[in-house]
């Protein structure tokens, strides 16, 4: 195999190469130690004298070395000096990025290509371009990686789905609260170390909300505070380590249909049913077949960043609430630390540091900051406020006046709440939601029947038969529901056909296994 064939473009770019060629820099990597977790690794700038990065793409299979070039001339070397040889290997890839192609979109289609947990080297004398790029590869690779990790994991979210769905009976709704709380002051709380600067304004809960997700409950109870609203949708077993030990066990929790169920089952108060669009086609299967309306609280939210902070807002603005202010929204390591006094978390970061307004930082926080701007920027009626320094800022937000308070009129805010909570059951069966439950247990039993035969006609390379039972498959709701996105992620990492449907059956009893 030649180059042409490994490289396609090869010949077509190098025909852009200067007629007069300019003089090609090489430096050399002589240190490169990629984490032992890390799946591809992005060297921008080519050089010969990379053997460190070589030897660690030889040495597991799956792995890629990517390198990234703008510099024509360096076709003529690659060629002319014989050093094709390692671009023919399986693990090593060359990309050409050229300028009249967003970088956005060349990211893009490199994060779809090369799968897993990323690392970024420098060969090139361009700080800027290595920052830029640098950067849009972080934040792509962390979308990507987290969508398709999903994909592949669904059955294990599935068993987080089942076991909220079947407290639905029990549940609150919000799609009644729609401007309920039109301007009144709230409080969008985050764990962040600088939550405590904010504790004499948190004190006032009777002329103002406080909204509250995660382990900012811990770090708010830690200062004696206890929101009105909380919000849980971590899928995780951390997130019941979280908030296993919080105080404020009367206050209502709005839970994600994906959230670690155990985080309910301690929790004395009025449990929330909250649709994200996070628990995939399944959610929205049980939406449907439950008749549950999806109030739309976030339709215009990016799907960069659908943290608890942003639900929180999002509600806020939802509610009506005007002025909303911010406080221990640090997203950055603030005095060095990750979290605020209270939280049980280590501050462990396995994640590049990146520098924005002078502070450490990581991409998925940069991430979330720029969609809580675009959040403020689409909503010019609603003043935004930041009560507390240390973190990033947000643009359209103004610092809150120190000598101008904001002070309503005291009401009994948590019973205003409470009013909202009982007015507002989800009108859902325990026997309705245990027929959905049955409906699709017997569809992957079906759908785990023809993943066998399927298996039986790869063996015997009956093409005619597995492609019949193929579309069988289709036409199951446990294909349509669940299976189709798992079938997705395996052909984007398995080129053996036999293998992609041998794991999907597996996977399809992973999913029987929940119920």
């Amino acid at each position: 195999m030649g180059i042409e064939v490994k490289i396609p473009e090869f010949i077509f770019l190098k025909a852009f190469a200067p007629a007069i060629r300019e003089v090609v820099l090489y430096k050399e990597l002589e240190t490169a130690s990629p984490s032992p977790f890390t799946d591809t690794v992005y060297l921008i700038g080519y050089s010969a004298k990379i053997e460190p990065l070589l030897a660690w793409a030889r040495e597991k299979k799956g792995r890629a070395l990517v390198i990234i070039e703008k510099r024509f001339s360096v076709l003529l070397d690659i060629e002319e000096e014989g050093l094709t040889e390692p671009f023919l290997e399986e693990n090593i890839h060359f990309r050409f990025y050229r300028e009249e192609i967003p970088l956005e979109d060349f990211a893009f289609a490199l994060v779809r290509e090369f799968f897993g947990k990323i690392e970024i080297f420098n060969l090139q004398e361009d700080p800027l371009f290595f920052e830029e790029i640098r950067r849009t590869l972080l934040r792509k690779g962390a979308l990507t990686d987290a969508i398709y990790t999903e994909m592949l994991r669904y059955h294990q979210l599935f068993a987080n789905l089942i076991a909220n769905f079947r407290k639905l009976p029990e549940a609150f709704a919000l799609d009644g609260w729609q401007g309920s709380f039109k301007n009144t002051l709230c409080v969008i709380c985050g764990a962040g170390p600088s939550l405590s600067e904010a504790r004499e304004l948190l004190k006032r809960e009777d002329d103002l909300l406080i909204f509250a997700g995660g382990s900012t409950i811990s770090a708010l109870n830690a200062i004696h505070i206890t929101p009105h609203l909380l919000f849980a949708v971590d899928p995780n077993p951390e997130e019941f380590s979280r908030l296993a030990f919080h105080t404020s066990q009367g206050v209502p929790l709005v839970i994600a249909p994906r959230v670690e169920p155990r985080v309910t089952s301690g929790h004395i108060g009025p449990i929330g049913f909250f649709p994200t669009g996070t628990g995939g086609a399944i959610e929205a299967f049980f939406l449907e077949r439950l008749g549950i309306k999806d109030p739309k609280i976030l339709e215009h939210l990016g799907e960069e960043a659908l943290s608890v902070t942003c639900i929180a807002l999002m509600t806020a603005i939802y509610l009506g609430c005007n002025p909303i202010i911010f406080a221990g929204v640090d997203l950055s390591f603030t005095d060095g630390r990750r979290y605020a006094s209270g939280v049980f978390a280590e501050d462990v970061i396995q994640e590049p540091l990146l520098e924005e307004e002078g502070k450490k930082t990581l991409i998925r926080w940069i991430m979330e900051r720029d969609t809580i701007e675009e959040v403020i920027k689409n909503h010019p009626d609603t003043t935004f406020y930041l009560a507390t320094e240390g973190g990033l800022t947000f643009k359209g937000a103004g610092r809150l006046p120190a000598d101008s308070p904001l002070v309503q009129n005291p009401r009994d805010l948590r019973g205003e709440i409470y009013d909202k909570v009982f007015a507002s059951p989800l009108s859902v069966t325990k026997e309705a939601v245990e027929g959905v439950l049955l409906e699709l247990q017997e569809s992957f039993l079906l759908a785990k029947e023809i993943l066998g035969k399927m298996l039986l006609a790869l063996e015997k390379e009956d093409t005619m038969a597995s492609t019949l039972l193929f579309m069988d498959l289709e036409e199951t709701l446990a294909f349509r529901v669940a299976l189709k996105t798992s079938l997705f992620a395996l052909e984007q990492r398995l080129s053996c056909k036999k293998e992609v449907y041998k794991q999907l059956k597996e996977i399809g009893e992973a999913f029987l296994s929940c119920f």
